[in-house]
């Protein structure tokens, strides 16, 4: 029956199951030009793609380092809002992210999965402690009245970021995986950056315009301090990997891409990202006792100056003082007003970003944020206030335990031909954190997810440095693409 023809020509069997799916290609293909009609496009183009992510994320199931590659490419797409709310909610993290979470449950059922890494202990232990106070400040928060759907979503993305923290110090199961998903994340951003010009104007980008409008629609909008949150660190762990011994085709990209980074992070206007990516490459140039990286910083700043253009954004915003961006006089107050809301909360917090709409009853003026805009300005102010002392201390001590345990590795020698990739995984943590003492990307799920990937590298690459014949294992077939040709 399998062989019955049809106009003379034999019927192949499978076509019996490729129809089921052109029917529900079909359908959303009508969906698609329905909501397009009624201006939702960004619901149109989620039920357009839908059925080839599923597909896709089907296709990467037999991998989670090849799902954690697929992360890694895509997510920083919506730093600008180049993706749509819901494909960024659902889609990538918990479709993504959270599928992994459920993987790592299944690893020793999966038929050729190894096992999964355990974290350096005092990672684990910090991330313990800070999803429990995340719970308690939560239930503190209902039981006193002061919750809101806001503060619910924000909880449920600082979860998120502490998920991120344990699957990219976990997944990776060599030095080149880390590598690999470094070079990923770094062809994201520098995408991200070159789609700018595209959606917006160069002019406004260099006078006083901070956001750019997401062509999905929806309100959603990028912010350009954002956006330089995350160029700065990875044009700075870029830096780092260029110390490291690899093809001259691959260190021309990273170059490329360099340069594409720091001129982002020069337009944005974010004095924040300045200052971190700055100290970074300080720390690079002790790292490596290079003086040009020493003197890099401070020539990048006279051209800044030099140049016009760029010299009239510096001048705009060190003198910018207004209500959608306070200047350092607004964030001592609003640091101020958070010391008092920590004082009163100081066991279990207020929930996670609570601050801004608590802020008033503690006596910070209304009429410098009528709408609620701002936060404590410091992500690590941030932590504490809404967290208490408990979570706020293993937030601020995960950074300092990543940072200073990989700095021990590169010390040791224990990373040899992979320090670059070490010591620039560092200066990435380093320009984000730096930035975070005067901004909090608590309230933007793209970017504070970067947050939770640098600590994990970080992780991975101390947890690896530990671990016997995983230094020159090259990645599997599988998970390479051209950048495998990175292996030495």
């Amino acid at each position: 029956m399998a062989d019955q023809r049809i106009d003379g020509l034999p019927r192949s069997p499978r076509v019996h199951g490729v129809v089921p799916l052109l029917v529900v290609e079909l359908v959303c293909i009508l969906a698609f030009a329905v909501l397009m009609a009624a201006g939702k496009s960004g619901s149109a183009l989620a039920v357009l793609i839908g059925p080839m992510q599923i597909a896709l994320v089907i296709a990467l199931l037999r991998s989670d380092m090849l799902l954690l590659s697929y992360f890694s490419l895509v997510s920083p797409l919506a730093t600008v809002e180049l993706l749509p709310l819901g494909y960024q909610k659902f889609a990538l993290q918990v479709g993504v992210l959270g599928l992994i979470g459920v993987l790592a449950l299944l690893d020793h059922s999966r038929p050729g999965q190894p096992p999964r890494r355990a974290m350096p202990p005092g990672a684990l232990a910090a991330l313990q402690v800070m999803a429990v106070a995340i719970v308690l400040a939560t239930i503190h928060a209902v039981v006193r009245g002061w919750w809101s759907m806001w503060m619910l979503r924000l909880t449920s993305e600082m979860l998120f970021v502490l998920l991120a923290v344990w699957i990219f110090s976990t997944v990776p199961r060599t030095l080149h995986d880390v590598r690999e998903l470094v070079y990923f994340l770094a062809f994201g951003y520098v995408l991200a950056c070159l789609a700018i010009p595209f959606i917006t104007s160069l002019p406004a980008l260099l006078t006083s315009t901070k956001v750019i409008d997401s062509p999905f629609g929806g309100g959603a909008r990028a912010n350009m301090n954002l956006v330089a949150m995350a160029a700065g660190p990875i044009a700075a762990l870029l830096l780092g990997v260029l110390h490291d011994p690899v093809k001259p085709h691959l260190k021309a990209w990273l170059a490329m891409s360099v340069t594409v980074l720091v001129t982002t992070l020069a337009i944005s206007q974010a004095r924040g990202a300045w200052l971190g990516f700055g100290l970074a490459v300080l720390f690079l140039g002790v790292r490596f006792r290079s003086l040009a990286l020493v003197v890099l910083p401070l020539a990048g700043a006279s051209f800044m100056f030099l140049v016009g253009a760029l010299r009239n954004a510096v001048e705009a915003r060190v003198e910018q003082t207004g209500l959608q961006d306070p200047s350092l006089v607004g964030r001592l107050l609003l640091w101020a007003t958070a010391a008092k809301v920590f004082a009163s909360n100081w066991v279990l917090g207020i929930g996670v970003e609570n601050f801004r709409q608590l802020k008033y009853s503690y006596g910070f003026p209304r009429f410098l944020d009528p709408l609620t805009w701002h936060g404590a300005h410091n992500m690590f102010i941030e932590a504490f206030v809404s967290t208490g002392i408990f979570g706020g201390t293993a937030f601020l001590f995960l950074p300092f335990y990543a940072v200073t345990g990989l700095e021990r590795r590169i010390r040791a020698r224990k990373l040899e031909g992979h320090r670059g990739l070490a010591a620039g995984v560092n200066a990435a943590i380093i320009a984000y954190g730096v930035h975070c003492l005067m901004d909090s990307p608590g309230w933007h799920a793209p970017t504070f997810l970067l947050w939770g990937v640098l600590l994990g590298l970080a992780l991975a690459l101390q947890r690896i440095s530990q671990e016997n014949g995983c230094l020159n294992a090259c990645p599997s077939a599988s998970t390479s693409i051209a950048i495998a040709a990175s292996c030495p």
